[in-house]
């Protein structure tokens, strides 16, 4: 019913897939992932922590249920064990046990119980007489249920003159992020979760998708929220004007920071007009914040300074398509 990809061409990425097991039924599963590895620099409880949100985040926006859900923990270490060849072994063990720790409180305020994994705990390699390691990982994975897959929103923007919005905290740190990753540089703490707000705002989430209030959602993961609304319009090949002035953040934060910060419990949505008051409503004024609405040819972003960014919806599909 969803795959990976959606839209006119299929080649906009999509939160996750939902099936439909029996033709006899509207039910559905969900299947999600979540994966923060660059988070660990920092803190492998946040790296975590955001893994889980993550996947469990996909699957709220998939219109899945919140109490239905079931996720598989998936360990991909470097040695944690002290030893000559392993000096930095101790900290690396204590790694563990601060994503353990993420995990498990991560999974309780979600009500997600972990029904199997994998710890794969020796990944390090000599390469011409280098060590090299990979960066503690937590991938989750998550399945879920549906409980009618006619109801579940679209991936994308597809219809002109729809109300845009910013569901959840606004996000300024840089830290863990890919823009981080593509700088070279690290660009200071990964951000903090909330577990216990974004559990209160995926539970009424999910009943305005089961309302069919909500006409597209996409979450804002990897490359933060300019990538969010660029995989949103890349779907229908429809544009998008954005105003982000209204975002409460720090002064200091730069246009930069707004656009590209990963932080978790945030998603993309897309309204109808008549829905966009209930929905204002449902949620604090700090944590819904409208963007802007959607239609032209170009994903136009008017930046704090009082700048515009254009990016036209050509470029997008050949930054998404092109290999680097």
């Amino acid at each position: 019913m969803v795959k990976p990809f959606t839209g006119v061409q299929a080649d906009a990425p999509t939160d996750g897939a939902v099936l439909r097991p029996r033709p006899d039924s509207h039910r559905g599963v969900t299947v999600t992932h979540g994966v923060c590895p660059r988070m660990s620099d920092d803190d492998a409880y946040q790296m975590a922590a955001h893994a889980v949100d993550e996947a469990y985040r996909a699957h709220i926006a998939l219109g899945g249920d919140p109490d239905r859900a079931s996720g598989l923990d998936n360990f991909c270490w470097p040695d944690p064990v002290q030893s000559e060849y392993t000096p930095d072994g101790e900290y690396k063990l204590a790694q563990l046990v601060r994503a353990n720790q993420g995990l498990r409180d991560a999974c309780l305020a979600y009500n997600l119980p972990l029904i199997s994994g994998k710890d794969s705990m020796k990944n390090d390699a000599n390469l011409g007489g280098r060590k090299v390691s990979v960066r503690p990982t937590l991938l989750v994975s998550l399945m879920g249920m549906v409980d009618d897959v006619r109801r579940v929103p679209e991936q994308g923007i597809y219809r002109e003159g729809q109300a845009l919005y910013l569901l959840g905290p606004a996000e300024t740190r840089l830290g863990g992020s890919f823009f981080e990753k593509l700088e070279g540089v690290q660009l200071g703490a990964s951000p903090m979760i909330d577990l216990a707000a974004n559990a209160d705002r995926y539970r009424i989430l999910s009943e305005l998708i089961r309302e069919g209030r909500i006409a597209a959602i996409h979450d804002v993961s990897d490359g933060g929220l300019i990538c969010a609304l660029a995989e949103s319009c890349l779907a229908g090949r429809i544009g998008a004007r954005i105003d982000i002035a209204a975002l409460e953040v720090p002064d200091s934060a730069g246009d930069a920071a707004i656009l590209f910060a990963e932080g978790s419990g945030r998603f993309v949505v897309a309204l109808d007009q008549e829905n966009a008051a209930d929905f204002e409503s449902a949620f604090a004024p700090s944590e819904c914040i409208r963007l802007g609405v959607s239609g032209g040819s170009a994903l136009e972003i008017q930046l704090r300074g009082g700048e515009e960014l254009q990016i036209s919806l050509d470029e997008i599909r050949d930054a998404f398509t092109m290999p680097w």
